[in-house]
């Protein structure tokens, strides 16, 4: 798959593009809203959403049809896109700890719609 560069990117590793459903949320659940997910890679991601979304310095991206949850923090931002460093990574299926169990909620609510 093709990567995605330009000579203005500062980061060690590229990122493939995709088209995936996402969630951000933050304050342990509280505050959630749909992304799209524009790119990703181990490390980091860019998301868009609708104008008047804003975020904290740290966010949880859920990747709905990669089952995965990203604990990342916000690089930059331009207009309604986002560069997220990502620095921690579950699957949902996997997640076991009480204090993350959010996640788990909230991608079984999205995946029901």
């Amino acid at each position: 798959m093709a990567s995605v560069t330009s000579k203005y990117e500062q980061r060690d590793n590229s990122r493939r593009p995709v088209l995936h459903a996402g969630v951000c949320a933050y304050d342990k659940g509280a505050v959630k809203f749909g992304c799209s997910i524009r790119n990703i890679s181990e490390k980091g991601a860019y998301i868009t959403f609708a104008v008047g979304h804003e975020l904290p310095n740290e966010v949880w991206l859920i990747d709905i049809p990669a089952k995965c949850a990203y604990r990342a923090t916000v690089k930059w931002k331009r207009g309604t896109g986002f560069g997220l460093s990502v620095w921690e990574c579950h699957q949902i299926s996997e997640i076991r700890k009480p204090e993350l169990s959010f996640l788990r909620r909230i991608w079984l609510d999205r995946t029901k719609r």
